[in-house]
């Protein structure tokens, strides 16, 4: 477990995974409303694109298991005990609740799987479809290094030490949009209060939007006025 934290049920716990060495990639979430535990990188980048995604309400990791065979869902693979050698288990990497109400299960893999377990999968989404929910199989390969390192500015702009001056900034963001239809990334960094990093809040904010998967730190793209539009942050599912 964590140390210094509270377990909070769900169906594997992978932060076991540490005790026989093996990586466990935690985040805080904000939507989650608490830290949560992934076993790869590919569950980690998925993480950080639902958490700014407006479309997201909330989500959660490691949810409940189903056997597939049955479609039955109970909160944890043991809770099935005694297990039969037919039994075929399947536990989500997330389910996700959007604004309009839809329940996604959603399965992350940096390649799509082999025919053998596509098959699994086909009958998994079946399941799905029949409890209510449904079902998603994410790659995670292409997702590029600048759009990992752009969000993970945008995540740290809902930090609580922030929001005492919150007001003020985005005033001053808002007016700098104003000021121009255009900017490159170091100019506006030069005028927007916490430098570079307003920039992201700004963006965060809907004030200004950019291309995300362009490299920002390094001058490319563009930044130009959102008019609080959200639409640049719809990246959960890409």
């Amino acid at each position: 477990m964590h140390r210094g934290l509270e377990a909070v049920p769900v169906a594997r716990n992978v932060s076991k995974r540490t005790r026989r060495g093996r990586p466990c990639h935690v985040f805080m979430s904000a939507k989650a409303g608490r830290l949560i535990s992934m076993e790869s990188y590919e569950e980690y980048k998925r993480a950080v694109l639902l958490e700014l995604d407006p479309r997201v309400v909330c989500f959660s990791e490691q949810p409940w298991t189903m056997e597939v065979n049955s479609g039955e869902i109970r909160p944890t693979r043991d809770a099935f005990k005694p297990v039969t050698a037919d039994m075929r288990f399947y536990t989500p990497d997330f389910t996700v609740r959007l604004a309009g109400g839809r329940i996604l299960i959603v399965e992350v893999k940096k390649a799509l799987p082999s025919d053998e377990r596509s098959e699994k999968y086909t009958l998994v989404k079946c399941r799905c479809q029949e409890n209510g929910f449904e079902f998603l199989m994410l790659e995670g390969a292409h997702l590029s290094a600048a759009l990992l390192r752009n969000c993970e500015y945008l995540v740290r702009t809902s930090a609580e030490y922030l929001k005492k001056t919150l007001p003020e900034m985005l005033e001053r963001l808002l007016e700098l949009s104003q000021q121009r239809t255009r900017w490159t990334y170091t100019d506006l960094a030069q005028l927007a209060p916490h430098g570079g990093f307003g920039v992201f809040i700004g963006i965060a904010y809907g004030i200004f939007q950019a291309d995300l998967q362009r490299d920002l730190l390094s001058g490319q793209g563009v930044i130009t006025p959102a008019l609080g539009e959200l639409t640049h942050l719809q990246l959960g599912f890409v």
